[in-house]
């Protein structure tokens, strides 16, 4: 009984210190509401249970056993005839169980509760949102932007006070005369006020916002291609869960990733992204093919009307875009690039200019492709429903929003298996990008992932193993050393808990790294149970002999 009562009360303080220190501070920062902490601090003091239980239990073993040692009862059981091996039983069918109930924690219960809590923080990213704005005044999770406000009402849904800035890349990088680098300036944009309309999970697990910003401008507002209803995506949002998937993945999750590597949550998504790009590519080449044989492109539909795209020429520009120029006939008229959009009730409005592109990218909130047009100034409009016809001057113009890549051209990029792309790439493009990224994730990301799992996998199995070994070890060098005091008894668990968990990391980190063969990284994690083994091998054939 005294055993039991030591170890869960050692338990129970081993797990708190654990799990406070190493969870409960980086989730605050996060910016988590009270439930989600209270709901993320259950899930990983459960994880910490499974890893502070075998070292509490050896903890209770050393300080019980000890205390049997020093009170001469060990003595009053051998005069009895009762063994040394005998006394140690109990402690051992202890040492069963909390080998059983950590395996079970650590590879069943902790990751299925971890799908839960997941779903719990991301039906909040609303008020992760909003603390971390309120708190800090700047958000910088994003990808592209860092975005700062005045004020975030998450009542109302409103931010006040919005400064948008891109984050700097290696583009923002110019050369003066004698040819250093130097930074440019970052372009920004400002908005009096912005409402969050909501927020959307992807396939993959990531979280996007969108934000209606409220007579937003600036050089920014340009470059990101924001519509004239103000309505962009600014993405991902950071999961506390999801960013440490691995970590609380179950055996299936593990064995499925290695079997098949498009299942891993990195690795499809980088796949899911490239066949996005490749259906942008086959839409590009389709716009190219029709303008270059002199025809005028309509495959482009939004909810309420058809447009009919006419050239002189056009190029592509980077993977997901095609820049449409204008010409002079050789009689001398001009060939300006014209949009032409046709309503389902007939009204009609031509736009003219002299430059036009064709943009595609992705709507987090749709889960498709999705195409803006634009035309550089000045634009001449002609609207069949003005009665003087008279056509107009406007200043640049951009559509988007709601015209996304043609069907024939998503179900075409659809069919394209993540297994096959990643196997034989150069069969669904000769975008040169493509192919050496899906290359790299071939040959080198996905061995790491591999890596990854596996050592993970072993680290999970062997630390289960030492559960027995380190409480079994515990309670035989309580007697031996009568580690009854308190600090003795601490001293005498942290050797053994050490070895295991210093020898499980360093193999963890070996099996890791490329440039160390496998085999000695998993050396190094079975060395600390194979140590531990073979000093309770030479303790109880010592205590057996007595």
């Amino acid at each position: 009984m005294d055993l039991v009562k030591v170890t869960a009360m050692s338990t129970a303080a081993f797990t708190l210190v654990m799990t406070v220190i190493g969870i409960l501070e980086p989730l605050r920062k996060q910016g988590l509401a009270a439930r989600e902490v209270v709901s993320v601090l259950g899930l990983t003091f459960l994880l910490m249970l499974s890893l502070a239980m075998p070292i509490a239990t050896l903890f209770a073993a050393t300080i019980i056993y000890g205390r049997f040692s020093q009170d001469n009862e060990l003595t009053a059981c051998r005069a009895s005839g009762v063994s040394t091996i005998g006394v140690l039983k109990p402690v051992l069918w202890v040492g069963c169980t909390v080998t059983l109930v950590s395996l079970l924690l650590s590879n069943v219960i902790v990751p299925h509760m971890a799908k839960g809590v997941g779903v719990a923080v991301y039906q909040n990213m609303q008020g992760v949102f909003f603390n971390v704005l309120s708190r800090r005044g700047t958000f910088d999770d994003f990808e592209e932007v860092v975005i700062r406000a005045e004020e975030a009402d998450i009542s109302k849904n409103l931010l006040v006070g919005l400064v948008v800035i891109r984050k700097r890349t290696d583009r923002d990088l110019g050369r003066d005369d004698a040819g250093n680098l130097i930074p440019e300036q970052i372009p920004f944009m400002v908005a009096e006020e912005a409402r969050v309309v909501g927020f959307a999970q992807t396939p993959e697990g990531d979280t996007w916002v969108r934000v209606h910003l409220i007579e937003a401008r600036g050089e920014l507002r340009e470059q990101l291609g924001i519509q004239e209803s103000g309505i962009v995506e600014w993405g991902p949002l950071p999961n506390p869960i999801e960013e440490s998937s691995s970590l609380w993945s179950d055996w299936g999750t593990l064995l499925g990733a290695l079997r098949d590597p498009t299942q891993h949550p990195e690795i499809g998504k980088a796949l899911r992204e490239h066949r996005r790009d490749i259906g942008n590519e086959m839409f590009a080449q389709e716009i190219l093919a029709t303008i270059e044989a002199g025809r005028a492109y309509h495959g482009l539909r939004s909810e309420t009307a058809q447009y009919e795209i006419h050239a002189a020429g056009a190029y592509t520009d980077g993977p997901s875009a095609v820049v449409l120029e204008s010409d002079i006939a050789p009689d001398g008229t001009e060939m300006p690039v014209e949009v032409r959009e046709t309503y389902d009730d007939g009204h009609t409005i031509v736009r003219t200019a002299s430059h036009g592109e064709i943009e595609m990218g992705w709507s987090a909130f749709r889960n498709v492709s999705m195409v803006t047009i634009r035309l550089s100034p000045p634009v001449r409009v002609v609207d069949s429903s003005d009665p003087t016809g008279q056509p107009r001057r406007e200043g640049a113009w951009v559509k988007g929003g709601d015209l996304s890549l043609p069907r024939r051209i998503s179900r075409r990029q659809e069919e394209i298996s993540l297994i096959a792309l990643l196997d034989h790439p150069g069969e669904f493009t000769s975008d040169r990008r493509i192919i050496e990224h899906i290359r790299f994730l071939r040959e080198v990301r996905i061995p790491k992932l591999n890596n990854d799992n596996i050592a993970l996998m072993h680290f999970r199995v062997s630390y289960g193993a030492s559960c027995f070994l380190m409480v079994a070890m515990g309670a035989a060098l309580g007697l031996l050393f009568r580690g009854g005091q308190v600090l003795v008894a601490f001293v005498l668990a942290l050797i053994p808990a050490a070895i295991v968990l210093l020898m499980g990391m360093m193999g963890k980190e070996m099996v890791r790294n490329p440039d160390v063969p496998r085999m000695v990284g998993l050396m190094c994690i079975w060395g600390g149970v194979a140590m531990i083994l073979t000093a309770n091998l030479g303790i109880y054939w010592h205590l057996s002999r007595k």
